[in-house]
């Protein structure tokens, strides 16, 4: 593939998952506290279900694409696996945003397979059960959405600072 080319794909994917995590992290999350509950409810899961598979899609393509760099630089796929093997500040640099990549990767997976289902199961079983027990499980719904925003806010960190150490690897 082209070097510009791959490097202008990496980036659109880089641009996307940081950009839908910052906005779902900074603005939808805050701006869904103020909703009655059923349409807090209704936002965020419309919400991560859009952006879910997307967020996905780009990870895959910024593995890709991440290997695809290094081979062009004539270095070998194993890089990835002892960074420090690529030498001086390149490597110190791609071990940073590596780390940050699948601390980044780990926090996606603990919202879209824990945080975001426990979430929507507790507002279903508290619309569910009788009115004196709802006000209790949906505050449990509510914490529950309060770590998924700090996830959220925290994947969107994790991946300005793979951003930034994109940076240093391109100057290095």
């Amino acid at each position: 593939m082209d070097p510009s080319l791959l490097a202008w794909v990496h980036l659109v994917a880089a641009a996307v998952l940081v950009g839908g995590g910052a906005v779902v992290g900074f603005a939808v999350v805050p701006y869904a506290r103020g909703l009655p509950e059923l349409e807090r409810a209704a936002l965020l899961e419309g919400v991560g279900r859009r952006l879910r598979p997307l967020s996905w899609v780009c990870l895959v393509v910024l593995f890709g694409t991440g290997l695809s760099a290094l081979a062009e630089r004539g270095l070998p796929v194993a890089v990835v696996f002892r960074p420090e093997e690529a030498g001086g500040p390149f490597g110190r640099a791609l071990a940073w945003k590596l780390l940050l990549f699948w601390i980044l990767v780990l926090l996606q997976a603990v919202q879209d397979l824990v945080l975001a289902p426990l979430a929507r199961r507790l507002v279903r079983e508290a619309y569910a059960a009788p009115p004196d027990a709802r006000a209790e499980r949906l505050g449990r719904a509510e914490r529950v959405r309060r770590w998924s925003g700090w996830v959220h806010r925290s994947v969107a960190l994790a991946g300005l600072g793979v951003l930034y150490f994109a940076a240093v690897l391109a100057r290095s």
